[in-house]
């Protein structure tokens, strides 16, 4: 069953577990690796090894355990057949696949229903909406909105969308490098939504990657980058430093690749936690 149809097919109330492919730590368990809150540094380079093993191949467990490439791209190739075209009964499926194509190559990007219908012959951007809605049901994918006071301007902006397992998309979508720093975006974003959080980002001057709002209340901004360095630093903190002006209660935080020291905003007497992905997500 799909999310939309439990209530059609289970009557009276139930309880929906969302399973998600293998968080890091769940990742570590498979392959037997121990570790703690105190490690030393052979210890954690042993485990930045694993994350870099984890952040492109994934958490599909099948995979994991035959390595077998093919068998990535028959789950993405099963899931938009069985679950979506035929399910829906989609005439146009020359333009669905190349619609999900896109998408899984360009994740963690800027996604507009009216660019995208004129790029891939959708007769409309309600068509486009409407495809991607069927791709989120299927749990390939995910829309982020830009936050906004303004429901109408949430969804009219233009969203980000992110992949549910960076090793599905490695194993099917278009690609020139390694895109290190949409892989470590995409695995922050997962590992969010794996504790069910509501996520938004936010672009104003700079862009914050995610925003993490409970409640009326945004308790969290994290900002998310391969390396922080002199040429990033005012792009990255800046997008942080926007956020804690209209939001002081939230907490930032920014993720690296694998760098860990406290900064001072700019403009502000805030300061930052900066520490590597691998780590937040073992104490997450």
């Amino acid at each position: 069953l799909l999310s939309g149809e439990l209530a059609t097919h289970l009557t009276g109330r139930h309880s929906r577990i969302e399973l998600f492919p293998f968080s890091f730590a769940e990742y570590l368990a498979f392959h037997e690796v121990q570790y703690g809150k105190r490690m030393t540094t052979p210890q954690s380079a042993k485990l930045q090894a694993r994350f870099d093993r984890y952040l492109m191949d994934g958490g599909m467990p099948e995979y994991l355990k035959y390595g077998d490439r093919e068998y990535l791209q028959q789950v993405y190739e099963d899931i938009l057949y069985r679950d979506i075209l035929v399910r829906h009964g989609i005439r146009q499926v020359k333009a669905f696949r190349a619609l999900a194509h896109y998408l899984f190559s360009n994740f963690t990007g800027d996604m507009s229903y009216n660019r995208l219908a004129k790029a891939l012959t959708y007769k409309t951007a309600a068509s486009i909406c409407t495809a991607v809605g069927h791709l989120e049901e299927s749990y390939l994918l995910y829309e982020v909105l830009k936050y906004d006071y303004s429901l109408k301007k949430q969804r009219t902006n233009d969203k980000k969308v992110y992949v549910v397992d960076n090793g599905i998309r490695n194993a099917v979508a278009f690609q020139f490098s390694r895109d290190l720093g949409k892989q470590l975006e995409n695995l922050v974003f997962v590992a969010l939504r794996r504790q069910g959080k509501l996520i938004f980002f936010s672009r104003g001057k700079h862009e914050c990657d995610f925003l993490v709002v409970e409640g009326t209340n945004i308790t969290q901004a994290i900002q998310v980058c391969t390396t922080l360095d002199a040429a990033n630093q005012e792009r990255e903190l800046g997008g942080l430093t926007e956020v804690l002006a209209q939001h002081p209660q939230a907490s930032p935080l920014l993720l690296t690749a694998n760098q860990r020291k406290t900064l001072k905003l700019p403009d502000s007497d805030r300061t930052v936690n900066v520490m590597p992905v691998w780590r937040w997500l073992l104490d997450e």
